[in-house]
């Protein structure tokens, strides 16, 4: 019995301690890329959870917009911002080494024209949010494979 109980003990302490330093993590945007008003945000240490993620953007839009210019939004307001880890960095445009059967498939890169250097492409499967604004205001997230919405003062909703 006493066994168990400081099983559970050492658990409860390496759970809190792991989860205390990945909240106080602090992102690290790697780089910036834009194209129209789209714009491309790589980053190190994003939040793990949702509604983490959702609380950065809105934290962070500001200075995102005071250091990097972005988003840009286009005359009516839209705009698009995808925030992708930078995992194993950039990489070339080439096939994927790391699929099971052999292919000339290039299609699992977002690449970025404003590098000027071989190693300028990001896996599209390490994005992390999608955030976008209508022209009426109402801003749009994708994460996690759910997809939310907020109108100008209003609550965030749920979509699907």
């Amino acid at each position: 019995m006493k066994l168990i109980k400081w099983a559970l003990i050492i658990t409860l302490f390496v759970t809190c301690c792991s989860t205390g330093y990945l909240s106080l993590r602090k992102t690290e945007v790697i780089a910036v890329h834009r194209e129209g008003n789209y714009s491309f945000i790589i980053v190190k240490k994003f939040p793990l959870t949702t509604s983490g993620k959702i609380k950065w953007w809105k934290i962070n839009a500001h200075s995102l917009k005071e250091n990097y210019h972005i988003p840009e939004p286009d005359e009516d307001g839209i705009f698009t911002v995808i925030i992708y880890d930078y995992g194993n960095g950039y990489q070339e445009l080439k096939p994927d080494a790391d699929t099971f059967f052999p292919s000339d498939d290039l299609d699992y890169l977002i690449c970025f024209e404003d590098m000027p250097v071989k190693a300028n492409c990001i896996r599209k499967d390490s994005s992390i949010i999608s955030i976008g604004r209508s022209r009426y205001g109402t801003m749009y997230y994708r994460v996690n494979g759910a997809g939310f919405h907020q109108k100008p003062g209003g609550p965030l909703i749920r979509d699907y």
